[in-house]
This record gives structure tokens, sequence and C-alpha cells, in this order.
């Protein structure tokens, strides 16, 4: 039977490639398009559906042309919500799933998903907090600039813990160390 292949990138802020890569069917690659499996001439839809774990933003389906390999790439800003386009710029953050569904001619389904994270708000958040920190010249809050580098340094933890959440795929561990990191940021700036 057919294993759809699939992984998505992040070439930059703005948007997202998906990549089919199941491929044809071969001695080496038994799972791809091709017989003894489904012929993409069996596919009566192919639809992915894209989802942000963290906001539970679910955006409306795209209809994708199944095939052994291909590349797609989506702009945030042109993502429909309720058949209006989001035209919001950056990828808002969160553990992004791309849901691939294939319906046959025959009714049965072909499903998987690929992961992503996105982390763009949160960098631009640390990098301006990094950029306030190195421009201080005197302490903040208190008369030790030390609790600034500590601060940093507790920051710095909890993103690394991050992004080893989204590798285990650990959703509920990755939303609630991102709103730790939130909050830190938040004292952290109301002190500048």
């Amino acid at each position: 039977m057919v294993q759809i292949k699939s992984n998505v990138t992040k070439p930059d802020c703005l948007s997202f490639d998906y990549n089919q890569t199941t491929g044809a069917y071969s001695v080496s690659n038994t799972t791809g398009w091709g017989a003894p499996n489904p012929i993409l001439g069996d596919v009566a839809t192919s639809i992915l559906v894209i989802k942000n774990n963290k906001t539970g933003v679910i955006y409306d389906d795209i209809a994708v042309i199944a095939a052994t390999t291909a590349t797609d790439n989506y702009i945030f800003a042109n993502l429909f919500l309720n058949s209006t386009p989001t035209g919001i710029e950056t990828i808002q953050d969160g553990i992004y799933s791309f849901t691939h569904t294939v319906t046959l001619t025959d009714d049965s389904t072909i499903e998987t998903v690929a992961y992503i994270a996105s982390l763009c708000e949160l960098n631009c958040s640390i990098q301006s907090f990094v950029d306030t920190m190195l421009d201080t010249k005197d302490a903040c809050c208190t008369s030790d600039k030390s609790d600034r580098m500590k601060a940093f340094s507790e920051l710095m933890a909890l993103y690394d813990i991050l992004t080893k959440s989204f590798l285990c795929n650990n959703f509920e561990a990755f939303n609630s160390i991102y709103s730790s990191i939130e909050l830190l940021l938040t004292t952290l700036n109301n002190c500048a």
C-alpha cells in the first residue's frame, strides 16, 4: 500500500514548503505510487489541512496534487480562514501540523502528518531583549546588572527545552514552556 511521505520546511518567516517525497513504486520503495500499489490516477481527492497546534487555528482545506515528488509553497498571508485570507505576513508561532489526506476512487484513504515549529515572533522578542540588554549601561530594576544576565540564561535554557519538546512531539510541554517564556519576556521588558 502507498504511504505518503512528506515533510515541511520553513525557508523564512513568511512561508512554508510542503514536500511530497513518496516516490514511485520500486523494489527499494515498496510504499511508492504505482503497481502493485494504487497509481496516481486512482486519486479522487487530495487535501492538505494546516493547523497551528498552539492556537488551535485550523486553516481552510487546500487542494493539493498527489505526486511522487513535489514541493508546494504556501505564503502565510495567503492562507484562508473561513474563506478569507489571513493577511498576516509573519508566520504566527506554534507547532504546525500538515495533514495530507488522499482519498482513492475506491473510497479508501491514505493520510500522513508532518510537523514544523515556527518561532519567528519569539525569536524577534528574544533578539529585542538581547539588544536592550546590550544597550543598557545601568542596571535594570535592581542595582545588580547580573540579574539581567541570569534572566537571559534562564530564557535561553527555556528556549532550549522548548525546541527539544518540539523534537519529541510533546505539544503540551511546548505550549506550556512557550507561555513561560512569554511571561518571562514580559516581566523583563517591563523592567527596561
